[in-house]
């Protein structure tokens, strides 16, 4: 009533209060958020990721051998460990040649260019191999397959225009959100010159994160190539305003953005939708889909064979802001939900594509992504802004009156025989590999993030600890373990590996069997120890000071000079690189189940959830080992640490 009486003695402040209010509004339409803070504000003083010193990564290296072999190959892996880092040894040569490079690329980081090297030049195919899936938690209001698609698309071309314009939030780690993630600082910051952005945020304990692969979220994707394929991010973004919709094999494009760059309204896209899903032709005897399935080389040769005829049709999927699936299929159990979402219905996927959505006849909701363009930041950014949007602010109006014109347009292949053929035989290959995958999920009700916090150890590591017992009971020995740890505070940064299997968990291991004299005392103390010391290799991994992407490195540059390393050739070092239990932990608010495939045959391949009250486990196996015998051990191992973890005795 105030502003009404201001407004009514001042008229040209009621005008700006309406132009305010009408760019307040565009800007809901067009953007998912609006930041003050630049998207990429953060990015040019971003720390380097720093080479590791050659004795730091041998000693860290020898460190995560110990576990894995008996005492006289130990002996031998320490010998060879001491010729490499000999003065002038192979190791010195190489570690100059390393940090040489890295004085000449300031613009990016050591690892970068080997590490798009080793996923492009990977020759298998992708599902299974590279590609993981994120299942979406419910949204209440949204029940229906219409209503998600519809708000997943117009929340992700929300963000990408707000990533394009700059306004999209950077990615930053908050120790003290109460300090660093309040408007005041924001308001401080962002007048702050890039160059020296970094430094302001970190006198306030927090960490921007490298946004270079945001990049590559939308609009993208990856091609085949003979030898190494090319990930393509179409430059004129603005100018392609569809998504690619798969349905019943079918291939559709789905106007998403307006002429003027608006993002086009839910109530439309429903109505574009609804006729593609009301598209009455049968499904294709020869689905495209089914060509992303291939080995890179064939599916390359074949590619160049059917671009006279289809150059428009692919390129439709390569530029499309994202794909969407519209599957017609709905999984009834949590097995069929894994299958679905990390491979399903290959007619009906594009697994080429930097990210897809995958939406069932319920509603159910994934994202599955192609790996070699980004790591887990970028992907979960995306994934927690339009979960927390479509939770917040669900958009079900009803259709609209009049039908939309324009929106949908049918994508159609001209295929020579050649190429029908290869796809007939891709289909097979395909049911006969995904048919050898087996799936076990584990959860327990017993243990939760807030159990462990009380006893004053690491969720991660209690997780990662119980996998090393289990095995170890199974067993008796340590597996080869990989957890991804992400190095995106610094320019560039990918992944670091943590080696969760160390001479602390096996001593642990072997004190929880029933025949070990341990008491619940001591038993807490191996806890406690191996908690502290996966503390440590997980901060060591997160600052660029792990082992395996120093040693990679190496490896790489040796092999480009021609340099044979007896190191990298040696018995230890073949052992702990074959790995066993392949862990990445998926927890999110947004997230209700995540996964990928083994990486190997002799692999597990865990993904797994830390929530307050309860933890997760995504288990996928091959022939070559039983899941289903791991997630029985794993019940036993969670159900002694909580009888320890609460003070009692087992055995």
């Amino acid at each position: 009533m105030a502003q009404s009486r201001f407004c009514a003695v001042f008229p040209q402040w009621s005008k700006c209060c309406r132009i305010v209010s009408r760019q307040y509004s565009s800007s809901r339409d067009r953007y998912i958020h609006y930041s003050k803070v630049p998207t990429m504000h953060y990015q040019a003083s971003l720390p380097r990721l720093p080479v590791p010193k050659l004795a730091d990564s041998c000693s860290r290296y020898l460190n995560a051998v110990r576990p894995m072999v008996d005492g006289p190959q130990f002996q031998e892996t320490e010998k060879i460990v001491a010729e490499f880092q000999r003065q002038g040894g192979n190791g010195e040569m190489l570690q100059d040649k390393l940090i040489a490079s890295d004085k000449d690329n300031k613009h990016t980081s050591y690892i970068s260019g080997p590490w798009f090297d080793m996923y492009l030049e990977y020759r298998d195919p992708l599902v299974l191999n590279h590609n993981p899936f994120l299942v979406f938690k419910a949204i209440p209001e949204l029940t229906n397959q219409v209503d998600v698609a519809a708000n997943l698309v117009w929340s992700s071309v929300r963000y990408r225009q707000a990533l394009f314009d700059g306004v999209l939030a950077p990615e930053v780690f908050h120790l003290q959100p109460q300090k660093s993630d309040v408007d005041w600082f924001k308001n401080i910051i962002r007048f702050v010159p890039s160059r020296f952005a970094w430094y302001g945020a970190y006198l306030m304990k927090a960490f921007p994160l490298d946004m270079s692969q945001y990049n590559s979220l939308f609009n993208s994707t990856r091609l085949p190539r003979v030898g190494k394929d090319e990930l393509v991010s179409y430059e004129d973004s603005n100018a392609t305003k569809h998504a690619v919709v798969f349905c019943r094999g079918h291939t559709y494009k789905l106007k998403c953005v307006t002429d003027e760059g608006v993002p086009i309204p839910v109530a439309q896209l429903k109505q574009g939708l609804q006729e593609i899903i009301s598209d009455t032709r049968p499904r294709p005897t020869h689905p495209v889909g089914y060509l992303t399935t291939m080995k890179r080389d064939p599916w390359a040769n074949l590619r160049e064979r059917m671009l006279p005829n289809n150059r428009e049709s692919l390129e439709a999927i390569d530029s499309a802001v994202l794909v969407l699936c519209l599957d017609d299929k709905e999984p009834t159990t949590h097995e069929q939900v894994s299958r679905t979402m990390l491979y399903g219905d290959a007619a009906n996927r594009w697994f080429d594509k930097s990210f897809s959505y995958i939406v069932s006849p319920s509603g159910l909701a994934a994202l599955n992504f192609e790996h070699s363009w980004g790591d887990g930041v970028a992907i979960m950014g995306l994934v927690n802004a339009v979960y927390k949007e479509n939770l917040t602010n669900p958009q079900v109006p009803a259709t609209t009156e009049t039908p939309p014109v324009g929106l949908v347009e049918k994508v159609d292949f001209n295929l020579p025989d050649s190429v029908k053929e290869a796809i007939t035989k891709a289909k097979k290959d395909y049911e006969q590999v995904t048919g050898t995958l087996s799936v076990n999920l584990f959860q327990s009700e017993i243990f939760g993030k807030n159990l462990v916090k009380k006893c004053k150890v690491s969720p991660d590591a209690i997780m990662q600890l119980a996998f090393q017992i289990a095995y170890y009971r199974l067993f008796k020995c340590s597996p080869a373990t990989y957890e991804s740890c992400s190095t995106a505070a610094f320019k560039h940064g990918r992944t670091e590996t943590i080696r969760p299997a160390t001479m602390a968990t096996q001593n642990c291991a072997k004190a929880f069997e029933k025949s070990h004299p341990a008491s619940v005392e001591e038993m807490l103390e191996f806890i406690r120890k191996s908690s502290e010391y996966h503390l440590q290799l997980t901060k060591d991994a997160a600052m660029g000071q792990g082992f395996d992407r120093h040693f990679f490195a190496l490896k790489a540059l040796g092999k480009r000079d021609g340099i044979q390393e007896p190191l990298f050739e040696d018995p230890s070092y073949t052992k702990l690189n074959h790995i066993i239990f392949s862990t990445s932990t998926l927890s999110s608010d947004s997230v209700r189940l995540g996964g990928f495939a083994p990486v190997n045959p002799d692999c597990y391949g865990i993904g797994y959830n830390i929530f307050d009250e309860t933890i997760g486990c995504h288990i996928t196996t091959y022939p070559n080992c039983d899941g289903a015998r791991l997630v029985e051990e794993l019940n036993k191992v969670f159900n002694d640490l909580h009888t320890v973890l609460t003070g009692k005795n087992f055995k």
